[in-house]
């Protein structure tokens, strides 16, 4: 089974082949793949990503490898058309602003008069284009996310609308059960480069490096359990292993080292402080069994040096512990406050590093009707990760929202796509280098890109003033 999967699928992206490579130790891989393979390592030679045997590369480069002829071939992808939504002309289109509809010059006139008869009021002013971007709301207009962080008193009324750039399904390894896929969880995004991020599927050994548009072209095989990840001061990786309550260092891009044990607690995730430490959040206990007996499960807050030295351990405040199930940790890269969600008490505590809590927020905003958002009752939050600015953005896994809280606390709007949208089932966020938000599902195993975050905001002129 093993051999006919290698001559039907590529190892690097688990597709069809295209332009398939054969290697001297008889491994063959997609060209483009090692394109984006050979891009992290010395042009001169090229390492197998199965079973790293080293093989030199003449003047012609990957072009100098063998064709094999004998392996399945993808078929050439048909391109994409776009098209008006209403006449389906091939042309130049510009979407609507009012809705979803991607429309040509001739239907973008009709369309604007249909909204004009129907009463709607897109604009204030009755001579503007709702199908032009950029133009100005009755009720609020787009202003930079500066500007509204200095009104340090407004009410939040803002959402933030977030661009589709690209989804795609993580390429794991996670086998399949008579012919029903499995549910496959992303646990965890983090940045690596200036167009990658790793990601790791839940209950997955392997760590993989995907582009934007979801290409796979560096994986590494680790043990089960492997969760957060985080980077240190001096650029290196750090991951850690839930099944072995330790946390890992990439030394190289084929060696790892211990860089810390966290003893009776399962690190789930990492987060660093400006100046190097690693904050760490995990549930006390590394035995699963004994904590299905004990009644007294609690999470604990780890805070390590960047030597890997434990400094502090935070569980409780005094008055009984702070933590129950927590799932995610996130440090603010401008005040340097802790967040945490925590999966059982329903909600995200912000605390300094000595462990005294600044707020707990459970998910409801009082403004949230105002700004046409229907935020549901339950509030279950998973993922967290801070913005260049320290604003904190935070998942709610029940009903697919994306809310966005000020460096203070306070709760700043929500994020949703231009057609009004939710996230699915998040689990997972990050922020990669060129600000893009990528959103991570619990249940389909894909991954979303989104970029150009503008403020929809509808702050009235008083509150302006």
């Amino acid at each position: 089974m093993d051999e006919e999967a290698d001559l039907s699928t590529c190892s690097i992206c688990f597709d069809a082949f295209l332009l398939p490579k054969l290697l001297g130790c008889r491994h063959t891989f997609c060209k483009p793949c090692l394109q984006e393979y050979t891009k992290k390592v010395e042009v001169s030679e090229i390492v197998c990503p199965l079973c790293r045997q080293k093989q030199s590369l003449d003047d012609k480069g990957l072009d100098g490898l063998m064709d094999n002829y004998f392996v399945s071939l993808r078929r050439p992808e048909s391109p994409v058309i776009m098209c008006c939504d209403i006449c389906f002309e091939e042309c130049e289109l510009s979407q609507c602003t009012h809705c979803v509809l991607k429309l040509c010059e001739s239907c973008k006139s009709s369309h604007y008069l249909a909204l004009k008869m129907s009463g709607e009021k897109a604009n204030s002013d009755q001579d503007s284009d709702p199908c032009q971007d950029g133009e100005d709301d009755e009720e609020g207009v787009r202003i930079s996310l500066h500007s509204l962080l200095s009104f340090p008193d407004h009410q939040p009324k803002t959402k933030m609308i977030a661009k589709f750039l690209s989804s795609f399904k993580v390429p794991c390894s996670l086998r399949y059960n008579d012919g029903e896929e499995e549910q496959i969880s992303v646990v965890c995004i983090f940045p690596k480069s200036k167009d990658t991020c790793l990601v790791i599927a839940e209950n997955q050994p392997e760590m993989i490096e995907c582009t934007v548009r979801g290409r796979p072209f560096i994986r590494k095989m680790f043990s089960e359990g492997i969760s957060g990840i985080t980077r240190t001061s001096d650029g290196k990786i750090l991951f850690s292993n839930r099944n072995e309550s330790a946390i890992f260092q990439m030394v190289d891009e084929s060696r790892i080292a211990v860089f810390a044990k966290c003893f009776s607690c399962d690190s789930r995730s990492l987060s660093t402080f400006g100046d190097g430490r690693i904050a760490s959040i995990g549930i006390s206990g590394n035995n699963v069994h004994s904590r299905r007996k004990s009644r007294d499960i609690h999470g604990v807050l780890q805070i390590f040096d960047k030597n890997g030295k434990l400094m502090k351990e935070i569980s409780d405040d005094g008055n009984g512990y702070l933590f129950k199930q927590p799932v995610c940790v996130s440090v603010n890269p401008i005040n340097h406050t802790v967040s945490v969600s925590d999966f059982s008490w329903n909600q995200v505590l912000i605390m300094t590093e000595e462990g005294y809590v600044i707020r707990k927020y459970k998910g409801r905003g009082n403004e949230d009707r105002l700004i046409g958002i229907r935020i549901g009752l339950r509030f279950l939050p998973t993922a967290l990760c801070h913005d260049t600015d320290g604003n904190l953005v935070i998942a709610n896994i029940l009903d697919g929202s994306l809310h966005l809280l000020l460096p203070n606390g306070d709760l700043f709007g929500f994020i949703e796509t231009k057609n009004n949208r939710r996230f699915d089932h998040p689990t997972s966020l990050c922020f990669d280098c060129q600000h893009r938000l990528w959103v991570g599902d619990n249940q389909s195993g894909k991954v979303k890109v989104f970029e150009n975050l503008q403020p929809w905001t509808f702050i009235s002129p008083k509150q302006s003033s």
